[in-house]
């Protein structure tokens, strides 16, 4: 079939085959899917898709990709789509800058006044990054810089314990570098 990916996602409604397609797209490693499944995620905020372990190992396995997708399409993480922050929970592998970035991002706007703060959901996924980042990433990251240079009025605790984390491996770093 020549039909594009978005073609094929449109005519898939139930929670079981949406399900299907993301165990058979990561069985595959088929990144490809992310950004089509991430445009319909997006408009079927209530789905059941949301709530299957096959997304969930989905959205793990392409979990760098799934954050570049949902920050460009401006797609914040909520109640209704916070299988990506128990998929980010689950990324034991090295972060890369980008990830780290686009989960930081997603406190920008709320740390200003400009939306609701994240909340304790996030603290697992933030301490996940905190102990999977290079620890010279962090402070790289505008969201950081402006929350320690312009510190915003709210002050989110999971915020600082991951920002406790960086300067805990940071100084474990040095001292291990000195001996």
């Amino acid at each position: 079939c020549a039909c594009s990916r978005s073609t094929i996602l449109e005519t898939l409604e139930t929670s079981g085959d949406l399900a299907a397609l993301s165990a058979g797209a990561a069985l595959h490693r088929d990144s490809a899917w992310v950004p089509p499944l991430m445009q319909l995620l997006a408009r079927k905020k209530g789905h059941g898709i949301w709530q299957s372990s096959q997304l969930t190992a989905f959205l793990t396995l392409f979990a760098p990709e799934t954050l570049l997708q949902m920050h460009e399409q401006g797609i914040a993480i909520s109640y209704d789509n916070q299988a990506v922050l128990r998929a980010l929970e689950q990324w034991r592998s090295p972060w890369p800058k980008s990830m780290l970035h686009h989960l930081l991002e997603q406190y920008r706007a709320a740390a200003y006044g400009r939306g609701d703060i994240p909340g304790w959901h996030y603290a697992s996924a933030l301490h996940v990054a905190a102990c999977h980042c290079a620890t010279a990433d962090a402070p790289e990251m505008p969201f950081v810089r402006d929350y320690l240079y312009d510190p915003p009025k709210a002050r989110p605790r999971e915020m600082e314990d991951f920002l406790g984390i960086i300067r805990f491996r940071t100084g474990m770093q040095a001292h291990l570098r000195a001996h």
